[in-house]
């Protein structure tokens, strides 16, 4: 498996082979040791799921208290993720760095603790799945004074947030 440094410190990139024959393709998503070998310990306790439709905006999500590392994925369609660096004493507070992830490149991005994480789903749909190392719940993980509009300050995403988006909120704001 290929493992890429991404340009903020801690956050990983995973590249898992594809073994695709007539039937299809076959892609191993997580084992352990792989992910052990790439400095990832910690183990990872609860796996979520979200389906997504066309410009839907999922994010910033940070945990605020307890924060922790988080490995997402696409299973289908595509989406633009961004990793923010949000630890008030790094050097590289508020910088940030997006990517796509997508099911036919089947790459992984390693979030570390102390990082907000937000998404755009580029394709008519997404399915994506994220490991976490410490069970997360949904009123911890809203992104409070974090603005994803704000054309004085970043981050922006990298995409027009001046088109029209789908916005979804936390689970527990939902009736």
């Amino acid at each position: 498996m290929n493992v890429v440094a991404g340009s903020l410190p801690g956050v990983l990139i995973f590249e898992p082979p594809s073994f695709p024959d007539t039937r299809g393709m076959f892609r191993e998503l997580y084992r352990a040791p792989r992910y052990a070998d790439a400095g990832l310990t910690e183990p990872f306790v609860q796996d979520n799921l979200s389906r997504s439709v066309r410009h839907t905006l999922r994010g910033l999500h940070l945990q605020n208290p307890g924060a922790h590392g988080k490995l997402v994925m696409v299973l289908e369609g595509a989406v633009y993720d961004v990793a923010v660096d949000v630890r008030r004493e790094s050097p590289t507070f508020a910088c940030w760095e997006g990517f796509e992830l997508n099911a036919e490149n089947g790459r992984q991005a390693y979030l570390p603790p102390g990082f907000a994480h937000g998404f755009l789903v580029l394709s008519d749909s997404a399915l994506g799945g994220a490991r976490g190392t410490r069970r997360g719940e949904a009123v911890a993980q809203i992104a409070d004074g974090v603005v994803v509009d704000d054309r004085d300050g970043d981050p922006r995403h990298g995409f027009d947030v001046g088109r029209e988006q789908t916005l979804a909120r936390p689970a527990s704001t939902l009736s």
